[in-house]
């Protein structure tokens, strides 16, 4: 069934067409100028609706999957048509709107120096509140389209807990396109962008500098790369023997319209050039809408599947949802800005939480340290809590508290906590890999929370984001600076191959490095391009899995699948991969030889026919095959430089869901 979507502050349809494109039905939208109203419905089927809506009128909003919509930056102005903008919908309107539609997701979006860090902070609590997890970033629009234009975009996009957890599109660093791409042929341009008499009388035109471009900057024209908008002064194109306005079509061109667009003239010019600077990039409105429907449809189930670690993140929301409305007691949304995943504060103290959920019994020793090194430098501005839900031995919760005040709570901590909450700790049970029965729940020691509930503090410690903020988001930046820097070098290589035959080899070698730096531990032989003794098949690398590693998915596939060496094949494809390449891999997979496990990476990952014919191959044959992408390559070594996790946790997770899913 195609998703819905209702959009508030509509405009001139930049956010609908964006959605639309996607595949996304806009039903409704809703706006405040008549004249944007009537471009949107020459465009749209949809209803236009005038703003701003009474009480009783919000009832009237369609049920929809998605609730759109944009905050304005009101220029200093006393125009009557920018003056009309102040009524539309604000934060505190959206948020009415979430309560009563209460819609699978959100889609706002903003002038990037409208939404301070305060306001933005307050609406993002709010939001989680309201039970939505919620994602925010600043989009520069050339990087990510390559329109010649210096423009920024902010956008928030919340969605239900319970929902596959949204991620933005991965940033691009697009080269700015050629001003002809978007330029119309001079004899289309209407007489009116010619006229300058009153710029000329003015002395306002500009010197030629060789440049295409002319933009205002604070008294004169100037002529640059990179389109500005200003408001007032409409920049200017030189054709080479005289200047000329830059034509509404062509603002149009720049934020993303299509050719086929519907602009109609306006008797008032000035009017529809600050409409269209107002608008949202189409193409990157598009972008993102494309990764809400991978989060809230029924798409492959890797991309639909709830990671444990994130039920274990939504079930700790809502205990410190039930903290708050039993006690005076403020929680807010995950703030990685802080450098943590949840914040408490009650009677002027801060407790910060960071989650952390692996597979198996036991939390990862090794890391631990490395977590709380980081993790301390909070501890000048409240107490840091680190949260397993994992079994974390008492000398090291003893050493991590002594040498780092960072206080730590395990499983049988949480046991305890959750008590109270029968039906949180029921589902934090289910959620658990391992068996409970010998864990005795115990209190947190020191149990900082309640010492932040029974006792007054001692000082009062005011928290300010604003000033708080930017310190403790640079001490973050800084603790993770080598992890990044390693995930960045593996992102810039793998940039330079294009996929396709010419760079296959490219691609194969590449395959081969990422996997010895992120599955080296468990994996040995490394043995490339092998051909079968019959010499009719040949695969492109065979490990084997080392011996006395302890770890769930080896352990796995060695004792359940009969599997002591993974065959590995590289495809540098433009395409997802088909099951033309299920069927080929799995003639290489028998059992006598140990080697019943397959791993096919490829550019794009596996369409639905290849992951019906995977599991059509594990039902019937017992053969695993498993299909990752560069992102999940990607993904892998960024689980690996940050040392926190293991990469094969990845691959643990992958199993998981497809065992669980296959079907008869």
């Amino acid at each position: 069934m195609q998703m819905t979507a209702a959009v508030i502050n509509a405009g001139l349809g930049d956010l609908s067409l964006g959605l639309e494109m996607a595949g996304i039905k806009v039903v409704a939208a809703y706006e405040t100028d008549k004249g944007m109203a009537v471009i949107h419905r020459n465009n749209f089927d949809a209803p236009v609706f005038p703003l701003p809506l009474k009480i009783d009128e919000v009832k009237t909003i369609p049920r929809v999957d998605i609730l759109a919509g944009r905050l304005y930056q009101q220029p200093r102005t006393h125009s009557k048509f920018i003056a009309r903008e102040a009524s539309t919908t604000g934060i505190s309107g959206f948020l009415t709107l979430l309560d009563d539609q209460r819609p699978r997701a959100f889609f706002l979006t903003f002038r990037s120096a409208f939404l301070k860090e305060e306001p933005k902070q307050s609406f993002l609590s709010s939001a989680v509140e309201r039970g939505y997890r919620c994602a925010y970033r600043i989009f520069n629009i050339m990087k990510e389209t390559g329109s010649p234009v210096t423009e920024h975009i902010g956008v928030i996009v919340g969605v239900k807990w319970g929902e596959c957890a949204f991620e933005f599109p991965e940033e691009r660093f697009s080269a700015p396109l050629p001003p002809e791409d978007f330029l119309q042929i001079e004899e289309s341009v209407a007489p009116w962008y010619f006229d300058l008499k009153k710029m000329e009388q003015e002395s306002m035109l500009p010197h030629r500098n060789g440049k295409r471009f002319y933009c205002w900057k604070s008294h004169a024209y100037e002529g640059v790369d990179l389109v500005g908008w200003n408001y007032w002064k409409i920049p200017l194109i030189d054709t080479g023997d005289r200047f000329r306005k830059m034509t509404h079509r062509e603002i149009a061109n720049l934020k993303g319209f299509p050719a086929s667009y519907n602009l109609p003239d306006h008797k008032n010019r000035s009017w529809l050039y600050q409409k269209l600077m107002y608008a949202v990039n189409v193409q990157v409105t598009r972008q993102i809408a494309d990764r809400l429907i991978r989060s809230l449809s029924d798409a492959p189930i890797r991309e639909r599947q709830i990671s444990q670690e994130e039920q274990f993140e939504n079930l700790f929301a809502r205990y410190l949802a039930e903290l708050a409305d039993k006690s005076d007691i403020k929680w807010s949304a995950p703030n990685h800005n802080l450098g943590c995943d949840f914040m408490l504060q009650a009677k002027g103290q801060v407790l910060y939480f960071e989650l952390k959920c692996y597979r198996g019994r036991y939390a990862r020793l090794p890391g631990i340290e490395k977590i709380c090194d980081r993790f301390s430098r909070l501890s000048g501005n409240g107490k840091p809590v680190l949260v397993f839900a994992n079994e974390v031995p008492e000398s090291i919760r003893a050493k991590c508290w002594r040498e780092y005040q960072v206080s730590i709570w395990d499983v049988q901590n949480l046991l305890w906590l959750f008590g109270e909450y029968g039906y949180i700790k029921n589902e934090f049970i289910a959620l658990l890999d391992y068996t409970i029965s010998d864990i005795e729940p115990q209190p947190p020691n020191p149990n900082v929370l309640q010492e932040m509930l029974e006792y007054p503090p001692k000082s009062i410690l005011e928290v300010d984001p604003e000033i708080t903020g930017e310190p403790l988001s640079r001490m973050a930046a800084e603790a993770d600076a080598d992890a990044k820097k390693e995930t960045i070098k593996w992102e810039d290589r793998l940039r330079h191959i294009k996929p396709g035959l010419e760079q296959f080899q490219e691609y194969e070698q590449f395959c081969v490095d990422i996997l010895k730096y992120t599955l080296g531990e468990y994996l040995t032989l490394w043995q490339r391009q092998e051909r079968t003794d019959d010499s009719l098949h040949r695969f492109d690398l065979c490990c084997k899995i080392k011996s006395g590693r302890q770890e769930d998915f080896f352990d796995i596939i060695t004792h359940y699948f009969h599997t002591k060496y993974i065959v590995f094949e590289f495809k540098n494809y433009g395409d997802k991969i088909s099951q033309k390449e299920i069927y080929t891999t799995e003639k290489y997979l028998y059992r006598t030889a140990l080697r019943k496990t397959a791993i096919i990476i490829s550019r794009r990952g596996s369409d639905d026919h290849a992951l019906q014919a995977a599991k059509g191959s594990l039902r019937e044959n017992g053969k695993l095959i498993l299909c990752l992408s560069d992102l999940d390559l990607l993904k892998m070594a960024d689980i690996k430089a940050q040392g926190e996790k293991e990469p094969a946790d990845f691959l643990s997770e992958m199993l998981d869901r497809l065992l669980i899913h296959l079907e008869k």
